[in-house]
C-alpha cells in the first residue's frame, strides 16, 4: 500500500490498530498489546502525518484509537451476561466444559481489530487446525494472524509448554530405572509429549548413575524428517562428563512408525560398543511414536 496522504496514513494505522509513539531516538509504532512493531511503512507514515514531535504523536494516537473503537463490530466480553463470560464460565462449570476458542479467550484477555477475544481465539484455532499444530507454530507464525501480537503469541506458547511439562510429571518423580518397564515408563512420559509432533528426528541420551537414578537427559542430535546423524563419541563424552554408569538411548520417528530401521540397529550397536570401552552399559534404546503406547524397546526385543 502506497502512503502519500494523511488520510491514507491514518486509515493504514486504524486497520492495523497501530499507534505512533515518541522518544528521543525518534518515532516508533506499537500494537494494541503494547508491543513494538517493526513497521515497513514507518518513513512514509512519519512524513504523511508529520510525526516530528511528542504532541503530534499523541494527537494522532488519540485519533487512531477513537476510530479503532468506533469501527468495532463486536460487544466486548465485559459487556456480556456474566454467566456467558469465559472466565466466569470456567470458574462455575469447570475448564473441561470450555470450547477451545473460549480457553484461548481467557489467555488473550482482550480482543483486537474489531473482534472479541473469543472470536480471535476461534480465528487462531481455525487457522492452525488444532493444539498440536499450535504447538509446532512459532511465535512469528502466530503473529501472522491478524490481531495477534507478540504478547498474545508468547502467552499462548507459554501455556502450551506448561501443559507439556505437566504431562512429563510422572517421569520427573521417578527415582530409579531398574527394569525395561521403568525405562519405557520414563521415556514415554518424558519424551512422547515433547516429540510426538516433531517434524524431524531427535536423539537423546538419558544418563543414569551407579544406582540407576537419572542424572540428566541430553539432546545429542537432531536431523531430518527421516534420520538423525549420531556420533557415538558425543554420547561417550556426555557419559564421562557426568560420571554416568548406564544410559538409555531415545529417539523419535516423525512418521509415527516405531519399528527400528537398519540404521537404527547399526547406530545402537556402535554406541553400545563405544560405551563398553569406558565401562558404561546401554540399558535400552527406545523409539517413541505419536502416542504414549507407541514405542519400540530394544531391550524388550532382546536387541541390547
Amino acid at each position: 500500500m502506497e502512503i502519500s496522504k494523511r488520510e491514507e496514513a491514518v486509515t493504514y494505522l486504524v486497520q492495523r490498530a497501530q499507534y505512533p509513539m515518541w522518544s528521543k531516538a525518534g518515532t516508533w509504532f506499537r500494537d494494541a498489546e503494547g508491543g513494538r512493531v517493526e513497521e515497513p511503512q514507518s518513513s512514509a507514515l512519519v512524513s504523511s502525518l508529520d510525526l516530528s514531535s511528542k504532541g503530534q504523536c499523541d494527537a494522532v494516537r488519540r485519533e487512531v484509537r477513537l476510530r479503532v473503537n468506533a469501527e468495532r463490530t463486536y460487544v466486548s466480553i465485559k459487556d456480556w451476561a456474566i454467566d456467558e463470560r469465559p472466565r466466569e464460565q470456567l470458574a462455575k462449570r469447570g475448564a473441561d466444559t470450555m470450547s477451545n476458542a473460549r480457553l484461548l479467550a481467557i489467555l488473550f484477555r482482550t480482543g483486537s481489530h474489531g473482534k472479541s477475544a473469543e472470536e480471535l481465539g476461534r480465528d487462531v484455532f481455525n487457522r492452525f487446525g488444532g493444539w498440536s499444530q499450535l504447538d509446532q507454530a512459532s511465535v512469528e507464525d502466530l503473529c501472522d494472524v491478524r490481531g495477534i501480537g507478540l504478547a498474545k503469541a508468547v502467552e499462548l506458547k507459554a501455556a502450551i509448554e506448561i501443559g507439556k511439562r505437566l504431562q512429563q510429571g510422572p517421569a520427573s518423580t521417578m527415582k530409579r530405572v531398574t527394569s525395561a518397564e521403568d525405562a519405557i515408563d520414563y521415556v514415554c512420559d518424558r519424551f512422547t509429549p515433547q516429540l510426538r509432533d516433531a517434524g524431524k528426528e531427535f536423539f537423546y541420551v538419558v544418563l543414569l548413575d551407579i544406582r540407576n537414578k537419572v542424572i540428566k537427559d541430553t539432546e545429542v542430535s537432531r536431523g531430518s524428517i527421516s534420520a538423525s546423524v549420531v556420533d557415538p563419541a558425543d554420547i561417550v563424552r556426555e557419559a564421562c562428563i557426568h560420571h554416568a554408569s548406564r544410559v538409555v538411548l531415545v529417539h523419535n520417528h516423525p512418521s509415527g512408525e516405531c519399528d527400528p530401521s537398519k540404521e537404527d540397529i547399526d547406530t545402537t550397536n556402535k554406541i553400545t560398543q563405544a560405551l563398553k570401552y569406558v565401562g558404561v552399559r546401554v540399558l535400552d534404546h527406545i523409539i517413541v511414536g505419536r502416542a504414549r503406547q507407541d514405542y519400540f524397546s530394544f531391550a524388550r526385543a532382546g536387541m541390547v
